[in-house]
C-alpha cells in the first residue's frame, strides 16, 4: 500500500492529466454521437461532394463511357466547324477576277481590272430593276410619239367629218353631184388627213411641229400631248426603283488613266462588294412585292423601295492611330459621288477592326413606304453580317418630287438614312488583301 500511495504521489501531476484527457476524448465521442454532430457532418459531405467517392468505387469508369464522351467531343468540334464554315460562306464573295489579289500576276491585270469594275459599275442597277428620270433623247422620242398621235387624231377627224358630209341632204341647186352626194362644183378636198373643220387644207408631213415640239393646236392641253410627262410616265411603269448618276459609291480609278495601286483596288473591291450587297436585299423586297401585284405589270408604285438616293462606304473603322488619327481608313469616292453631311460619326457599337472582323462602315439613303422600313432593316441586316447603327427620316413632298419627275404613288413614302456597320471575317480575306492594306490594318506578316 506504501508503495502505491507513493508513486500516486510522485505521479500525482501526471495521473490528474490523465484522467482530464479521458475525460475529454470520452466527451468529445458522445458529442459527436449526437443528432446534431452528425446532421452537420452529412451536410458538409454533401456540400464538398465526398459522398461521390463511394459512387466512382461502385461505378468505375471503363473504356466505353471515356469512348462515348470523345465522340461527344468530337461531335460537338464538327458542328463548331460546320457553323464555322458556313459562317464564312455568307461572308465570303468573289474577286472581280482572278489574278488581282493580293499582288497582280501580269502587268496588264490593273488595267484589266479597271476595265471590268468599270463595266460592274455600270450595270449594279439593273439587278435592282432600276432606272433614272427620263434623258432627253428618251423626251424627244415621245415628243415624236406626240406628234404621230396628233396627226391620228387629226386624220381619224378628217374622216369622219368627211363621212358625215356624205350623209348631209343634198342641195337643190341643179349642179351634178357624186354618188354620195358631196357637192364637186367648188371641188372640196377628201384626201386622206387633208380636210379640216374649217374646210381648209392641212399639211400632214411628219415635220408638222418639227421634232420634239408639240402642236399649237394642242399646247397647254391634256397631258397625253406633253412628251415630257409622257416619258416621265413611261420610265415609272417600266422600272421597279429610281437612281441617278450619283448614286453609287465610284472609285477614282474609273477616271484614271494610270494602272490602278493595289490598295486602290483593293478599296474599290470592297466597295462594291457591299454596295452589291444592298442593291441585293432591295432587289429582293421589291421583287416580292411586285409578285404580289396581281393586275397590270408591277411598277415602281408597287414597291416598298422607290428610290436609291445614295450609297457611300465610308471606310474602315480602325483603333486611333499613326494610320487613323480619326480611327477610319477612309475608302476613296470620285468627286461626283460627294460625302453626305452629318454622317459617319461615332458609332453606339464602338467596334473596331480586330484579328478576327474588320469593321468597314457605309450608309444608305432611301425614298421608301415607311411600313416597311423594318422590313429592310432586317433584309440588309441578314444579306451578310451587317448591323443597323442609326436611322434618321423625314417627309417627302410629293408634289415637289412629282415636278422633278419621280411617281411614287399614294404610299405613305418618307426620305430615310440608314448608317450600317458590316464585319468581314479577316480569316477569309486576310490572305487577299495587299501588302499595303495589310500595314494600314496592322497586320504586317513576314515578308512584309
Amino acid at each position: 500500500m506504501k508503495q502505491v500511495l507513493q508513486f500516486i504521489k510522485t505521479h500525482l501531476v501526471t495521473l490528474v492529466s490523465g484522467l482530464v484527457a479521458v475525460a475529454a476524448i470520452a466527451f468529445c465521442v458522445l458529442g459527436m454521437t449526437s443528432d446534431t454532430v452528425v446532421k452537420d457532418m452529412k451536410k458538409k459531405i454533401s456540400e464538398t461532394g465526398a459522398s461521390n467517392i463511394r459512387n466512382l468505387r461502385s461505378k468505375p469508369q471503363n473504356e466505353d463511357t471515356i469512348a462515348k464522351e470523345k465522340l461527344r467531343g468530337k461531335l460537338f468540334e464538327d458542328e463548331y466547324k460546320e457553323t464555322v464554315e458556313v459562317a464564312k460562306g455568307i461572308n465570303e464573295r468573289k474577286v472581280l477576277m482572278p489574278g488581282v489579289f493580293p499582288a497582280a500576276e501580269k502587268i496588264a491585270t490593273p488595267f484589266e481590272f479597271k476595265q471590268e469594275y468599270v463595266e460592274t459599275m455600270r450595270v449594279l442597277y439593273t439587278k435592282m430593276d432600276g432606272g433614272m428620270l427620263p434623258t432627253q433623247a428618251e423626251i424627244e422620242d415621245e415628243a415624236q410619239n406626240v406628234e404621230d398621235l396628233i396627226l391620228l387624231e387629226d386624220e381619224q377627224k378628217a374622216e369622219e367629218e368627211s363621212e358625215e358630209a356624205g350623209r348631209a341632204p343634198t342641195a337643190a341647186t341643179g349642179r351634178r353631184t357624186t354618188g354620195r352626194g358631196i357637192p364637186t362644183g367648188r371641188g372640196i378636198p377628201t384626201g386622206r388627213g387633208i380636210a379640216t373643220p374649217t374646210g381648209r387644207g392641212m399639211p400632214t408631213g411628219r415635220g408638222m411641229t418639227g421634232r420634239g415640239g408639240i402642236s399649237s393646236v394642242r399646247a397647254g392641253g391634256e397631258p397625253k400631248y406633253d412628251p415630257v410627262y409622257r416619258s416621265r410616265v413611261s420610265k415609272a411603269k417600266s422600272i421597279l426603283c429610281y437612281y441617278d448618276e450619283t448614286t453609287f459609291h465610284v472609285s477614282p480609278l474609273a477616271f484614271q488613266d494610270i494602272a490602278p495601286l493595289p490598295e486602290e483596288m483593293w478599296f474599290a473591291q470592297v466597295s462594291l462588294w457591299v454596295q452589291e450587297d444592298v442593291v441585293k436585299a432591295i432587289a429582293e423586297l421589291n421583287r416580292e412585292a411586285a409578285d404580289r401585284v396581281t393586275k397590270g405589270d408591277p411598277c415602281v408604285e408597287d414597291v416598298p423601295v422607290k428610290r436609291l438616293v445614295y450609297l457611300r462606304v465610308l471606310g474602315y473603322e480602325v483603333p486611333p492611330g499613326e494610320n487613323a488619327s480619326d480611327g477610319r481608313i477612309p475608302f476613296p469616292m470620285s468627286d461626283s459621288a460627294s460625302m453626305p453631311p452629318n454622317i459617319g460619326g461615332s458609332s453606339l457599337t464602338e467596334r473596331k477592326s480586330d484579328e478576327q472582323f474588320d469593321v468597314v462602315r457605309f450608309v444608305v439613303s432611301v425614298v421608301i413606304d415607311q411600313r416597311d422600313i423594318p422590313q429592310f432593316i432586317d433584309r440588309i441586316s441578314r444579306i451578310n453580317f451587317y448591323q443597323c447603327l442609326n436611322a434618321k427620316y423625314e417627309m417627302v413632298d410629293h408634289e415637289a418630287k412629282m415636278n422633278l419627275g419621280y411617281f411614287y404613288g399614294t404610299d405613305p413614302v418618307v426620305r430615310a438614312t440608314f448608317e450600317f456597320e458590316g464585319y468581314m471575317a479577316r480569316e477569309v480575306y486576310e490572305p487577299l488583301m495587299p501588302s499595303a492594306i495589310r500595314k494600314l490594318l496592322g497586320i504586317e506578316t513576314e515578308g512584309d
